[in-house]
């Protein structure tokens, strides 16, 4: 028996379209009920810190990304940003492909 919807609001996200092999699905419903009582984690910052990300959140002159490596989280200048997003597509080492390679790699 597969099950039609993928992801359901309020089931963290679980798929619903795993088969149930046997018991007609007992043991999917008990773990989607497990994780929908759970309670949420805790936070892992203190108040004064969430309030000062969300300060920096709504801050335009910021771009906030994760870095490319690791766990950390940059802030950056979003006029300097946006100069180095655009350097590095008019840096001719970048082009326009003629054709998507993925077949060929495939």
């Amino acid at each position: 028996m597969l099950y039609n919807n993928w992801f359901h609001p309020g089931r963290c996200g679980i798929s619903t379209s795993i088969p149930a092999y046997g018991d007609s699905g007992r043991s999917q419903t008990k773990t989607v009920r497990i994780i929908e009582s759970s309670s949420r984690p805790e936070f892992n910052l203190r108040k004064t810190d969430r309030a000062a990300l969300k300060t920096l959140k709504k801050n335009r002159k910021l771009t906030i990304l994760p870095a490319d490596k690791g766990n950390p989280t940059v802030v950056l200048n979003t006029l300097d940003y946006k100069h180095r997003t655009s350097s590095l597509q008019e840096d001719p080492i970048y082009g326009i492909l003629a054709k998507d390679p993925t077949d060929a790699i495939e």
